[in-house]
């Protein structure tokens, strides 16, 4: 797995309001083999880390998006010098199954088939939402609940909407 340390600042994107980002400049996409297509996990400061994707920006460079959060949590305000370090990961999800998704799909061969057929991004998505919460009860819970609703939908059409169980 490829790391890289570099430092940036904190924009923020012209077209979306509080949407603050990381440039990573072409050398170091470059460094990790030129393409957008891989997982990273980043970290700020060397004190926030996180997973993240780059997202295409002009003139072969790339930005990671910091959420609003992150950015209160770490102090940081727009044009505000970072010092990044990226890990490259090696799944193409970039996140680990929590443990109740992981035994519900190891039991649930539909659950399984259509988890697996939905858009990595999807995936991620479902982890993202079940890893909210702290207490085992409401994980499994949440689990059941999201699987239960892609379950319901053509294989690999599950929207962000019916995952969260807002459309039916």
């Amino acid at each position: 797995m490829k790391e890289l340390t570099f430092t940036s600042l904190i924009y923020q994107l012209d077209y979306l309001l509080n949407v603050h980002y990381i440039r990573v400049e072409p050398a170091h996409i470059a460094h990790f083999g030129g393409t957008l297509k891989k997982r990273f996990t980043c970290t700020i400061n060397d004190q926030e880390t996180f997973p993240c994707g780059l997202v295409a920006l002009s003139e072969g460079a790339a930005y990671i998006t910091v959420n609003l959060s992150r950015i209160k949590k770490l102090k940081l305000k727009v044009n505000d010098t970072v010092k990044v370090h990226l890990m490259e990961v090696d799944s193409a999800l970039g996140l680990e199954l929590p443990e109740e998704l992981s035994e519900l799909l190891s039991i649930d061969p539909k659950a399984k088939l259509h988890f697996e057929a939905l858009v990595l991004g999807k995936q991620r998505f479902i982890i993202n939402e079940i890893n909210k919460y702290k207490l085992s009860a409401t994980r499994i819970e949440k689990t059941i609940f999201y699987m239960d609703n892609i379950k319901r939908q053509p294989l690999g059409k599950a929207t962000h909407r019916h995952i969260l169980g807002i459309d039916v």
